[in-house]
């Protein structure tokens, strides 16, 4: 009789019997890669035996208690048996420790167990949160008045020292279920969690069942984001699983479209054989018979949806829905919500009253009951090894607030610190300093105002209470609406990606702004990338004091780049503090009001561009040489036809600013002729202080930003006092002006060398052209030719190809009568 007729068999069934060691047979054929061919009746049997097969029902996993090594503790200094902690308790065992000591796995017992901490105290610190197993909330405390004591509670004399007690019950400490699962099931549960990313934009529309459906879904959903609400509406699409023209399993969203909407969900990579298609193509057309099959087959071999999930968790942990699929009492495969295992264990903490402390520097923990679950994972911080690295960390100063975990673990101060504390220890880590600090998340939770805009503001609010005023850096903060401030026709539009609002943060030691109000030539920049989300305007100017006696505190000239908003900004400041005096005259025109002037108009007066940023952006500009040379002309102190030559650049498609020829400006000329052509010194001091640190937080570029500003400060204040100056360089202007010539020079003959080496390419380009000509053409000769002539026929001339000289200064070609250093600054080549 054949399986089939004998499960199909009307007959009475005989008495079970166990077959575990016949499926265990079976369960070897199911090899990696291995193919079990059957005829379909041998499947439709194996089928009805997979439905016939009851499982005896083994008794629930218990967890069992911690290990006995952990219950030792090897660092009590005595330990005492059946100890009277008062008429009701008796403790079985009482260890006692020496002070310093943490114990993060206390002993407990049915009867209970006593632990004794010795405290210092000048530092009184609870023991109990050394503990690693989760407190719930307090079952009790004595009240004041209400006070007990303890028989080994005393102070020198002898006497009994009265206490206060605290009752507390362990939380529910332990969580189930978390498993380990084959990728698949990650897979599937990954896709109901995201759905499709895209935006959402077309409507899905669902009949009643689903709607309901998806209603539990989004409440699900809700649960496990534990109440984070996206920003981001998603597309609400149904995944579907079809295959792609060539017959390959694809997933993708029931609103994807190859040709016109492809901003929806398709993965065609479940193929690669990183995935069981055969379950997933199941799961999706909801093949139940297929799914019982596979998933019965997998409980056989002890994983799956079906088997018992047996791994926990801390109860401290935020997650509180297994991240795998699991089939609830009604067969879905849904993420289910994780269990607590209740644990009744109380403790009892009796401390000394704090005048009683000095005479009776104790504290003792009573632990009574048992744990019905493993040890928790220790990965808390102990208080103790928590409040050192916070004290240590205000010593890394500035480099705080751009600590990462990396740069934390590198960090000389950190390697010195646990050297000291580890000393035989190679190499020590955080790690080894405490298992929890493996976990390099717990850097970011030291620092907890963060490191932007609101970190800023406790930085900003703390220095204001605690430093006086000539001490403090961060000058104000402001917060302003781009809606309620002034629109200009040159401001450039505001995009969606700009910030809702505009802040603003003034920071300048008080001596700095005391050397700004006496500086005669400043020069402005706008620095891009120094820190995060924010750009910085910085001011400089030139110690004037320290080359002459005769200064007037006046401000004479303002240089800066081309960037619009400097020299906008500038006049825009200069209107505003000229309305201040309606009826001052202007010295420039004598028949007009200072508070009249345009911002334009104010920056004629005082505003002078760069020169190197001007003939730097000449070369950038796409017109012809012609129009760059009459750009350059406007560089001048007077120029012959000015008028002329704006109209002419405008008209081929190029710009020109007033503030770059006297002639045009109101500055006096000696002024002009003083001041500086080049914003060198605000270019300098930003590369400087750019050797800080880049891509900055924004408390940490404060930080070093005062940390720069207080360095110079003192360099200024040293060179004014002894002479010493910063380098053995001696400020000379003649220095600057060696250094200037060199760097042009230098400049002009990488020019010229990378010339040549343009010219050398062309001619090695051309010589193998001309080689795979000459070796054609005598190809062509060789065929032509009659074969009486081919061998007595001489080779045929080789000829050179045209070549390229390499560069030859212009005024080589001169009349000697030009001398040699008024040579221009353009080479020239030609094929000989």
């Amino acid at each position: 009789m054949d399986l089939a007729r004998l499960l199909n068999s009307p007959e009475p069934e005989p008495p079970l019997v166990d077959i575990s060691a016949q499926l265990a047979s079976l369960a070897t054929l199911l090899g990696p890669g291995n193919v079990i061919l059957a005829t379909p009746h041998v499947r439709v049997a194996l089928i009805n035996l997979v439905t016939r097969l009851v499982p005896v029902p083994t008794p629930p996993i218990t967890p069992q208690p911690p290990p006995n090594i952990l219950l030792d503790h090897p660092l009590a200094i005595s330990v005492q048996h059946d100890v009277v902690v008062n008429q009701r308790m008796t403790v079985s065992e009482l260890y006692k420790y020496p002070l310093g000591v943490s114990v993060e796995y206390p002993e407990s017992s049915a009867q209970g167990v006593g632990h004794l901490f010795q405290i210092a105290p000048d530092d009184w610190s609870n023991p109990t949160l050394d503990f690693l197993y989760s407190k719930g909330e307090p079952r009790g405390h004595s009240k004041k008045g209400e006070e007990v004591t303890v028989p080994f509670l005393r102070d020198a004399n002898g006497d009994l020292v009265p206490c206060k007690v605290k009752a507390l019950k362990f939380a529910l400490n332990m969580l189930l279920p978390l498993e380990t699962s084959s990728r698949k099931r990650a897979f599937i549960a990954a896709l109901r969690k995201q759905g499709c990313p895209a935006p959402h934009q077309e409507e899905t529309y669902f009949d009643s069942d689903e709607e309901e459906e998806q209603l539990a879904k989004e409440e699900h959903q809700r649960k496990i984001r534990r109440g984070y609400v996206p920003s981001v509406v998603t597309c609400d699409g149904r995944l579907e699983f079809s295959h792609s023209f060539n017959g390959h399993p694809v997933i993708k969203c029931e609103h994807y479209s190859k040709t016109n909407n492809k901003d929806h969900y398709f993965n065609a990579s479940i193929n690669d054989g990183s995935f069981d298609v055969n379950y997933l193509t199941a799961v999706f057309e909801e093949d139940q018979e297929e799914i019982d099959y596979i998933e019965n087959a997998a409980h056989a071999l002890g994983f799956g949806p079906r088997v018992e999930c047996t791994t926990v968790c801390n109860f401290s942990v935020q997650c509180t829905i297994c991240p795998f699929d699991h089939r609830d009492s009604e067969g879905n495969l849904l993420q289910l919500e994780m269990n607590h295992l209740k644990c009744c264990v109380v403790f009892k903490r009796y401390e000394p009253l704090p005048e009683f402390r000095v005479a009776c520097p104790y504290v003792l923990v009573v632990v009574k009951g048992l744990h019905p679950h493993p040890i928790p994972l220790p990965s808390k911080v102990p208080p103790k090894i928590r409040s050192e690295l916070l004290e240590l960390l205000p010593q890394f100063q500035e480099d705080l607030p751009d600590l990462t975990t990396r740069r934390l673990l590198r960090h000389p101060l950190l390697k010195s610190f646990l050297t000291k504390k580890l000393p035989n220890v190679l190499n020590p880590t955080l790690s080894d300093l405490h298992f929890s600090l493996a976990n390099r998340s717990h850097v970011t939770s030291f620092i907890d105002q963060g490191t932007a805009w609101n970190g800023a503001r406790y930085f900003f609010n703390q220095q204001t209470l605690q430093r006086p005023l000539a001490d403090r850096y961060i000058r104000c903060m402001v917060e302003l609406d781009p809606g309620e401030l002034d629109v200009h026709p040159e401001d450039e539009p505001r995009s969606a990606k700009d910030p809702p609002t505009l802040r603003f943060i003034l920071c300048m030691g008080f001596e700095g702004s005391e050397r700004l109000l006496s500086c005669q030539y400043v020069q402005s920049d706008i620095g891009f990338k120094r820190v995060i989300g924010f750009y910085e305007f910085e001011l400089a100017g030139w110690e004037r004091d320290a080359k002459t006696y005769d200064y007037d505190g006046k401000l004479l000239q303002w240089a800066a780049d081309q960037h619009g908003g400097q020299a906008k900004g500038l006049g825009l400041h200069l209107q505003q503090i000229a309305q201040q005096f309606p009826q001052k005259w202007d010295l420039h025109e004598a028949n007009r009001l200072l508070a009249l002037l345009s911002p334009y108009e104010h920056l004629h007066r005082s505003f002078r561009l760069c020169v190197t940023h001007i003939y730097r952006n000449i070369r950038k500009c796409k017109v012809e040489e012609a129009i760059r040379h009459l750009m350059r002309s406007l560089v001048c102190m007077e120029h012959p036809d000015w008028d002329a030559t704006i109209l002419k650049i405008r008209n081929e498609g190029g710009k020109a600013a007033q503030a770059m020829c006297w002639e045009k400006s109101f500055m006096p000329e000696d002024v002009w002729k003083a001041g500086d052509r080049t914003s060198n010194l605000i270019e300098t001091a930003h590369a400087d202080i750019n050797r800080e640190g880049v891509h900055c937080t924004l408390v940490g570029g404060i930080l070093k930003g005062e940390f720069y500003d207080n360095f110079k400060m003192k360099t200024l204040k040293v060179f004014e006092s002894s002479g010493i100056r910063p380098s053995y360089a001696t400020g000379h202007p003649s220095e600057n002006v060696l250094k200037n010539l060199k760097r042009k020079f230098s400049t002009y003959h990488k020019g010229l060398e990378s010339e040549d080496h343009k010219i050398a390419d062309a001619n090695k380009k051309i010589q193998e052209a001309f080689e795979k000509f000459q070796k054609a053409r005598q190809k062509i000769q060789a065929r032509t030719q009659p074969f009486t002539t081919r061998r007595h026929t001489p080779p045929p001339k080789k000829e050179e190809p045209p070549r390229l000289t390499r560069q030859e200064p212009l005024w080589k070609r001169q009349k000697p009568s030009i001398p040699k250093r008024f040579l221009p600054l353009r080479t020239s080549w030609r094929a000989e």
